[in-house]
């Protein structure tokens, strides 16, 4: 790249320097050699060999140093290379040599804009219209080069020129609303955008240039009254709907606000993606704003009506649900937004938490298995999967499942410990308790303050009656953590209940049943197996009952009731 702008560099100031000799005619021979040549380059710089095609076209100028053409083509390659100061003197090479050429100006004027040459644009825009004088584009383009010049009257007489010869010209009126403007005549400017929706009362962008002007001078009300006209005007403009909406938001008109919102929602003409996008900003108010947030979920069923097609519809539905609340409604519009298009996993993601939330199993089963077959290397979809299956009792599924989730989940400790967490279950289970041991304390070597690990890792200990003073300490940190929960409570007093100390596990046995297990078949059987060894005879055979009327009670439960009396 160095060498190549080295070169061109090189060519430029060879050109500028009049270093080619003058020649006045061609000989046959030099006709030839120039065309092969010239052609040549062209190839080269259609092929995109910027570098080559400059030393060839430099390599025709030598033969031909009059060829307007071969300057011209060689001011592309300035261009393309961004060179514009070196273009802009092989283009007014080419125009010396041929003032007819009216690509060659255009090229050249471009340059001159480009730079803020203003004068030398003017003055070639002023050659061009008078070369052209059918041409409004170019007299135009000439009066906005003499407002940027600050000639202002030179500006005034071209407007009125042009408006003369060719009438009212939308590009004219812009033209001269922009030197308006600039001159801070600012009635000036709104008469001619009021003259040219009279004129054009279909155009829109005249009356959003009038109300940016009307609001720039802080006349809200004037700017209301201009879109309120174009909405007149064109009533099916989604625009000027979302325009209103924010002009009456501002001034504290709620109802008349959102009203607008839906007509725009409502409205076909507004594309998914500026629908979404504003739904978007609206997410942070509608979380704290409850009436704000009604009026959202109001809008995403317009564009799911309006857009029945549109997966996006159906997903920025299901956020606004979930935020409402409406987890049923939220899981429905998330599946129909993946039948349309599958490929957005964080919409399958959304379905796997809602299922597993609303203990859908079979359906998290199926859905979890086809976001996997999706996204094979997302090990969140394995752990839904095994979950799902772990609760449906199907347990070998479950531990295939996730350990392929587990060998998937790199760099994340808490899922990594989640996974292994679920695969000690299913292997517990299963009866394989060495591989579910492994797999709790590798969960908990990811996070060893995960409670559900300590707790149910402890509670299966002390159903096997194996490392109790192990388990006892695991379980004491779910309690402390959790003072309140009824199974981690129930699991501390089974422990102590399995080291023989029956008056600690009656305590907090007791405590479980006030925080809520009391509505547990096995947390009522298992306080009145503390309630027997403390030889509160009447008392267990209270909660045995009460255990075997919860239908959630072990086999033994008769014969522990039988036990009770015969003990009297």
């Amino acid at each position: 790249m160095i060498k190549q702008i080295t070169l061109l560099g090189l060519l430029s100031l060879s050109l500028s320097t009049n270093a080619l000799a003058q020649k006045d005619s061609l000989s046959n021979r030099e006709e030839v050699k120039f065309a092969t040549i010239y052609l040549e380059a062209n190839r080269e710089r259609i092929l995109g060999n910027l570098q080559k095609a400059a030393e060839l076209y430099y390599s025709a100028l030598q033969i031909d140093p009059n060829s307007a053409p071969a300057y011209y083509d060689l001011s592309k390659i300035f261009i393309e290379n961004k060179d514009v100061a070196s273009a802009e003197g092989v283009l007014e090479k080419s125009v010396e040599l041929d003032e007819t050429n009216h690509w060659y100006k255009e090229s050249l004027v471009q340059v001159y804009s480009n730079r803020e040459k203003h004068k030398e644009a003017a003055k070639l825009y002023q050659s061009l219209s008078e070369q052209f004088p059918e041409n409004s584009d170019f007299a135009i383009n000439y009066a906005s080069e003499c407002v940027l010049m600050g000639k202002h009257k030179k500006a005034v007489k071209a407007f009125e020129e042009i408006e003369e010869k060719f009438g009212v010209i939308p590009e004219l009126a812009l033209s001269k609303y922009q030197f308006f403007i600039a001159k801070n005549q600012l009635d000036a400017a709104a008469a001619e955008l009021n003259k040219m929706i009279d004129l054009f009362p279909e155009e829109p962008r005249y009356y959003g240039n009038l109300a940016d002007l009307y609001k720039a001078q802080g006349k809200t009300d004037d700017a209301i009254k201009v879109y309120e006209r174009a909405n007149e005007a064109i009533p099916n403009n989604p625009y000027i709907q979302l325009s209103l909406y924010e002009f009456y938001e501002n001034k504290g008109e709620k109802t008349r606000a959102f009203d607008y919102m839906q007509q725009a929602f409502s409205n076909a003409g507004l594309d998914i993606d500026t629908k979404v996008s504003v739904l978007l900003k609206m997410f942070a108010r509608a979380e704290k704003d409850e009436a704000f947030r009604k009026q959202t979920v109001d809008l995403c069923q317009r564009v799911v009506e309006t857009h029945p097609k549109e997966a996006k519809a159906f997903a920025v539905n299901g956020d606004f649900l979930i935020l409402d609340g409406q987890n049923k409604k939220a899981l429905a519009s998330y599946l129909e937004a993946v039948k349309l298009d599958p490929s957005k996993y964080a919409v399958w993601s959304q379905i796997l938490f809602i299922e597993s939330d609303l203990n859908q199993f079979d359906s998290l089963v199926k859905h979890s298995a086809q976001a996997i077959e999706y996204f094979p290397t997302q090990p969140a979809s394995y752990l839904f999967n095994g979950l799902a299956h772990n609760q449906l009792k199907q347990h070998g599924e479950a531990a295939k499942s996730l350990n392929l989730g587990a060998m998937l989940t790199v760099g994340n400790r808490f899922l990594s410990s989640q996974m292994l967490a679920s695969l000690g279950d299913a292997y517990h289970e299963l009866g394989k308790f060495n591989s579910s041991d492994s797999a709790y304390e590798a969960a908990l070597s990811f996070n060893d303050e995960n409670l559900y690990v300590l707790n149910n890792y402890a509670y299966y200990l002390s159903l096997r009656g194996e490392k109790l003073e192990e388990a006892k300490e695991m379980s004491k940190k779910t309690v402390d953590a959790e003072p309140n929960s009824a199974s981690y409570l129930d699991t501390y007093g089974w422990i102590l209940y399995q080291l023989g100390d029956y008056q600690g596990a009656e305590e907090y046995l007791k405590k479980s049943l006030s925080h809520g297990g009391d509505q547990s078949g096995e947390v009522l059987e298992h306080y009145g197996d503390s309630l027997f060894k403390l030889n509160m005879l009447a008392e267990a055979s209270l909660y045995y009952k009460k255990a075997k009327e919860t239908g959630d009670a072990s086999e033994d439960i008769d014969e522990k009731i039988a036990r009770t009396q015969a003990s009297k």
